[in-house]
């Protein structure tokens, strides 16, 4: 590895005399990404859509993203492994904060890693995620599926939910949830599997959201 403190020496001479400079040269292992824009958007039904820009990089293995409640921390991580550039450019970045979260204020804030291991923290940015106006089920993703979809819904309120998906002849064939659930956005997974974990054939199949007597029905499509 590159030592932090280096000397360089220039030495000159016409084989009669000769004259010897010295510069010491410090190279911060921290200092190894240039961060051009850092951005924090609310969508509703999706998340925070959190975006950023490089002006320059070196060695730069990825990033990790932190958040907070509050600016002072503490911060924790979103992800475990280090999210890379979608683009060739290696220059621009995206990530979507999908998780329950409640309605709030929240920090984030970028960590780089170089590929020695050495990590660089930038400024928190802050977001509002608003609270969702009504009960609402969102349209799986990605539709039509195979192997896995994602189910979001928004509750205005804490309340019990059940969300369970059903076959075109109206039996159950997966509860997904049944259990008290926080106000705001929140998402499952359904890995087209039935309620013994046996792998479900290809269809339309339907997930029906039910809370406080009120249900929600939405159709989604398994490929194989």
């Amino acid at each position: 590895a590159f030592p932090t403190l280096n000397a360089l020496v220039c030495s000159v001479s016409d084989g009669i005399d000769a004259v010897t400079t010295q510069w010491t040269l410090t190279w911060d292992p921290t200092s190894h990404v240039e961060l051009g824009a850092f951005q924090a958007e609310f969508q509703k039904g999706k998340g925070v859509l959190l975006t950023w820009t490089l002006k320059s990089q070196q060695e730069n293995a990825g990033f990790r993203l932190l958040r907070s409640l509050s600016k002072s921390g503490p911060f924790v991580a979103l992800t475990t492994d280090l999210i890379v550039a979608q683009t060739t450019s290696q220059s621009e970045y995206s990530f979507i904060d999908d998780s329950a979260i409640p309605p709030g204020l929240y920090y984030y804030k970028l960590e780089s890693v170089s590929k020695s291991g050495h990590t660089q923290q930038f400024e928190a940015i802050s977001v509002t995620v608003q609270a969702p106006e009504r009960l609402a089920l969102l349209q799986n993703y990605p539709n039509p599926f195979n192997p896995t979809t994602a189910i979001s819904f928004e509750l205005p309120e804490a309340a019990r939910i059940n969300l369970a998906i059903y076959n075109q002849n109206g039996q159950m064939v997966r509860e997904l949830l049944n259990a008290e659930k926080a106000m705001g956005l929140h998402s499952v997974i359904w890995d087209a599997r039935d309620q013994q974990g046996h792998r479900v054939p290809s269809g339309i199949y339907f997930y029906v959201l039910t809370v406080d007597g009120q249900s929600i029905t939405r159709k989604l499509t398994l490929l194989k």
